[in-house]
């Protein structure tokens, strides 16, 4: 399942990586990874991604809900997930959101 609104900034940007059979040899790969500006309207609900995903706040507040669990992104942190579990992240009411993130194989 994958449902999202991507409220971005034209700054933000992204990139899809096919990983060779070297990088496929370490336990984990970049298969993904990107910069957004995410306005309010932002979100992403997922499940069912075989990927883990690393996000780094570096501006506004987000918020992430996992495993039955829900926290505040705000500038600095940083979290990473099993994407193969149920998950939504989201801006903040009121905010914009500036993060990294990569998802790793």
């Amino acid at each position: 399942m994958l449902e999202y609104n991507f409220d971005l900034s034209p700054d933000s940007h992204w990139r899809v990586l096919t990983p060779d059979v070297a990088a496929k040899s370490f336990p984990f790969h970049i298969t993904e990874f990107g910069y957004f500006e995410a306005g309010e309207g932002y979100f992403t609900r997922r499940d069912g991604k075989d990927s883990a995903l690393i996000m780094v706040t570096e501006g506004g507040r987000g918020e992430i809900s996992w495993r039955g669990q829900s926290c505040p992104l705000p500038a600095g942190s940083a979290v990473v997930i099993d994407c193969e579990q149920y998950h939504e992240y989201r801006t903040a009411p009121g905010c914009t959101w500036t993060f990294r993130w990569a998802h790793l194989g």
